[in-house]
């Protein structure tokens, strides 16, 4: 059986940008053979109206609807309505550079890797910047998913849409996205890594990353941000206390990051309350090492002092040394 590409498209209210994805997606479909699932998410405005007219120029293609749940919910249904033997998640405000993305999955399926990873673009008001969270090499690497993890995981980021998965592997370890939160990315990318037999790394762009104002990574800080970062830090946190010292030590930085993350917005929002403060306090002091807490709250002295020094006489009681 020739191979299959599922290519899952979530739409949600971008009657302005989706033009762009999927003129992208049609050169894609000239290259290789590919299945567009359109899963429109609850739309409001004219997405779909607007993907209804592009079926037909390609091979296969399909719209799935439901009511709006969210980006991960979306991305769920159309790995569950996908056919193919490899899967690839598509933002509908975003596009693809076709050359690249093509050749990214002709060297994935020689490769036999679970996963392989490409660069991207930052896209702002029409200006093009390579991302700089990439790997400095000018050879493609192949390692096993652990041993990728532990080397390179600290020189990329987590976006879910610059990789390509085989579907099998990610149905055999139930892959699917947390749903209702926000940040989904940074809570799936590292499982996704640790967990796979073989990662394929390919230093080209792959993918447009289009910057707006009201993308959820700008938009105003709520409850559910608030809630998704500490669902995010305490999962990533299981996760990864069930792996050997290795990858919880090259898990620190994701960790911290986010005790890091969490602490800060806890003192420069109102949003967070006394005891959600105290909870926070609770979950950082009772499951970062004292190596981490320690590394924690040196970083965090530099911007909060005198709240750091009040914080360490009452809960962590690390040592921090003069910055």
């Amino acid at each position: 059986m020739e191979n299959l590409l599922s290519i899952v498209v979530p739409v949600y209210n971008v009657e302005r940008y989706i033009r762009g994805c999927l003129n992208s997606l049609i050169e894609v479909d000239r290259n290789i053979n590919v299945e567009i699932i359109i899963v429109n998410d609850g739309s409001k405005d004219s997405s779909i109206d607007v993907a209804k007219s592009y079926l037909p120029y390609f091979h296969m293609a399909k719209i799935v609807s439901q009511e709006n749940q969210g980006l991960s919910a979306a991305r769920n249904t159309g790995f569950r309505h996908a056919n193919g033997n490899y899967l690839y998640f598509l933002d509908s405000d975003d596009y693809l550079n076709v050359q690249e993305f093509c050749l990214l999955y002709e060297k994935m399926l020689k490769s036999g890797a679970d996963c392989a990873v490409g660069d991207y673009y930052y896209v702002c008001n029409g200006s093009k910047q390579y991302s700089n969270l990439r790997i400095n090499t000018q050879v493609d690497i192949l390692l096993n998913g652990k041993d990728f993890f532990c080397d390179y995981y600290s020189k990329i980021d987590t976006p879910v849409w610059r990789c390509i998965y085989r579907k099998e592997f990610l149905e055999k370890e139930r892959m699917f996205f947390s749903v209702g939160i926000e940040h989904e990315d940074v809570n799936w990318s590292p499982k996704v890594y640790v967990l796979s037999n073989a990662v394929l790394y390919v230093p080209i762009p792959i993918y447009n990353y289009v910057i707006r104002n009201n993308s959820i990574q700008h938009s105003t800080f709520t409850h559910k941000k608030r809630d998704s970062l500490i669902f995010v830090y305490s999962d990533l946190l299981s996760f990864f206390s069930n792996q050997d010292v290795k990858l919880q030590k090259a898990s620190n930085r994701i960790i911290t990051n986010f005790a890091f993350v969490i602490m800060g917005l806890s003192l420069t929002n109102n949003i967070y309350t006394n005891e959600v403060r105290r909870n926070i306090t609770r979950l950082i002091r009772n499951n970062l090492s004292s190596d981490l807490r320690t590394f924690f709250m040196n970083k965090s002295y530099s911007l909060f002092p005198r709240f750091v020094e009040k914080l360490v006489k009452s809960h962590f009681k690390p040592q921090i040394r003069n910055l």
